[in-house]
């Protein structure tokens, strides 16, 4: 009787998950997914446009594009829907959790908002600012609820921190509206 209920067991299809891209997000059940899905990478620099290549010192001294990658590349968070029918993905940098990341799409899956929580630390951890967010956004005005959602997470996120970093409170959004 065992050996039956193995085969059927065996045989019975199962349903590969859904394909997360950023052309079908809702298949997509984490941040890690969505990054590592292979639309992600080249949607981010189209967004980010000549901004992509821009060097900052958000992380370290170099590419905008490669640092907000890092951000959203450690533990992932799931998803979550924004009041205005987009979505949020979020998640923390490898190995340096209290730098994290997020990325917003609006309602029609157009990336709106990619945000990056740092401490500004350009020489590799040394004469850090407190808690930073800094907001790229192509349109201001319709990110609102957006970039709403991404301070209220990176508030909750930089008071946990603050337990252990001691590193202030977070400060004013600083929102860079791209051209």
């Amino acid at each position: 009787m065992v050996p039956i209920l193995a085969a059927l067991w065996a045989a019975t299809p199962v349903a590969p998950p859904p394909a997360c891209s950023v052309a079908r997000l809702s298949g997509c059940t984490d941040t890690n997914r969505l990054i590592w899905a292979a639309d992600f990478r080249p949607a981010l620099e189209h967004f980010l446009g000549r901004y992509a290549r821009a060097r900052v010192d958000y992380l370290y001294v170099g590419g905008l594009l490669t640092q907000i990658e890092d951000v959203l590349g450690g533990p992932p968070d799931p998803p979550r829907a924004l009041p205005d029918g987009g979505i949020l993905f979020t998640a923390c940098r490898s190995h340096s959790c209290p730098e994290k990341g997020a990325v917003a799409f609006d309602a029609d899956g157009r990336m709106i908002v990619a945000s990056i929580l740092s401490y500004h630390c350009p020489g590799g951890g040394k004469d850090c600012a407190g808690p930073t967010l800094d907001h790229y956004v192509r349109d201001a005005p319709s990110t609102v609820i957006a970039r709403a959602a991404i301070h209220d997470w990176a508030m909750a996120q930089t008071q946990a921190d603050d337990r252990v970093l001691h590193s202030g409170p977070l400060g004013s959004p600083i929102v860079h509206v791209m051209r």
